[in-house]
């Protein structure tokens, strides 16, 4: 068959205890704004193609605000095919890729319809594919 979906559901408890500071910056492992916003769930839905060696599928993050007036989320991602990326009413939002580091990847730049209020709750949706350049899936062949 080679096709296998599946769909899993994670809680993800991200708070300010799981980071360190570096100079100005919470976190400099990362482009993510994380003083700015956080996830506190992800739905992660994915479809593996083991012939073609893919994974595609999209991850439905609820976030909350830690600022006002946020008005872009920023994630980390690395060689990913983005597709497109969505509000929690399935509207499409302007998105863009920008810095690469070698160490932690590339900034996926997310503009929100609306400018968010602290402690506004609200979701990202991101759809995508993998590519042969990314780290963190490898193939194996069968035995």
């Amino acid at each position: 068959m080679g096709i296998l979906s599946i769909s899993i559901i994670f809680v993800l408890f991200a708070t300010s205890a799981f980071s360190y500071s570096v100079g100005n910056r919470t976190d400099n492992a990362t482009f993510s704004n994380v003083e700015e916003v956080t996830t506190f769930h992800f739905h992660l839905t994915l479809s593996l193609d083991f012939n073609s060696q893919v994974a595609n599928g999209s991850n439905l993050l609820s976030m909350i605000s830690l600022i006002d007036n946020l008005s872009t989320v920023i994630l980390d991602v690395r060689a990913l095919d983005i597709e497109k990326v969505t509000d929690g009413e399935e509207n499409e939002l302007v998105w863009n890729i920008l810095d690469l580091n070698p160490n932690i990847g590339e900034a996926l730049s997310i503009s929100l319809k609306s400018p968010k209020k602290k402690n506004d709750n609200f979701s990202i949706q991101v759809f995508y594919r993998t590519t042969s350049e990314g780290l963190s899936l490898n193939w194996l062949e069968p035995s």
